[in-house]
């Protein structure tokens, strides 16, 4: 384990059980595979090094925030020889992972549709990762952009074309064109104000609750809200849950 803090670095290898290296090289030197975990424009020159040297390279998303440094990145593992891959949890974790292999399985796709609007920096947020500088500046096209485009790529091929259109705060709306012929949409954000709940009816259909009506029943939720231990359900849409929405969303 390395850091541009070493003192951060020697607490975590401590708690981890690992060894802490002053040299990033040596770390390096000793490694097969290095997974990086810093800001965007950091990570790119490391990953460089880090394939130069011979590792196999697991990155975090985005790769970089400009073209330049991600061709670099892209140059040296191709040069070296050695694997890469950005590690978006979406595509690797269940059940998004198996729904974005079925998807891709089917075929004939050619709409895709997805809302990614995230409160990190809404009113009332007191979620550590607001303190990023560069998620303050870049935004969620930068940072849910990506794991947008691991769901859409595997199910309607690569992007050839995009428009991109600003709206409130960090928000984006994007239009993209697939190699496959697909477009998609994307609106993506993490200034979205956070969610107010409408107050559901206290009563519902019978049998009868101790402090409701006769006839009815005390109001319980269809379905439960998501939490972080729950699985965090696909960005997407469509999904082919009947035929109707399938023949509205893939080639007849």
């Amino acid at each position: 384990m390395w850091g541009r803090r070493p003192e951060a670095a020697a607490a975590l290898a401590a708690a981890s059980g690992t060894r802490a290296y002053e040299d990033v090289e040596a770390l390096f030197a000793a490694s097969d595979v290095v997974a990086l975990a810093l800001p965007p424009d950091v990570q790119a020159p490391f990953a460089v090094r880090a394939a130069e040297a011979g590792c196999h390279v697991l990155l975090d998303k985005p790769v970089a925030t400009t073209v330049e440094l991600a061709r670099e990145v892209t140059e040296a593992v191709e040069a070296a020889g050695v694997a890469s891959v950005v590690f978006c949890t979406l595509r690797f974790a269940e059940p998004t992972a198996r729904w974005t292999d079925e998807q891709a399985a089917a075929g004939g796709w050619f709409l895709g549709e997805a809302h990614w609007l995230g409160s990190l920096y809404g009113p009332g947020s007191v979620s550590a990762y607001a303190a990023s500088p560069w998620r303050r500046e870049k935004g969620g096209l930068w940072d849910v952009g990506p794991h947008v485009l691991s769901v859409y790529l595997p199910v309607l091929g690569d992007v050839t074309e995009v428009t991109a259109v600003p709206g409130p705060g960090d928000t984006r709306h994007l239009v993209l064109r697939h190699a496959s012929g697909a477009t998609s949409t994307a609106t993506l954000t993490l200034s979205a104000p956070r969610r107010r709940r409408r107050p559901p009816s206290p009563c519902t259909a019978p049998p009868a609750g101790p402090n409701c009506p006769a006839g009815t029943a005390p109001w319980t939720p269809s379905r439960p809200p998501w939490t972080p231990s729950s699985p965090r359900p696909a960005p997407t849409n469509p999904t082919p849950a009947t035929p109707a929405s399938a023949s509205a969303s893939r080639r007849s």
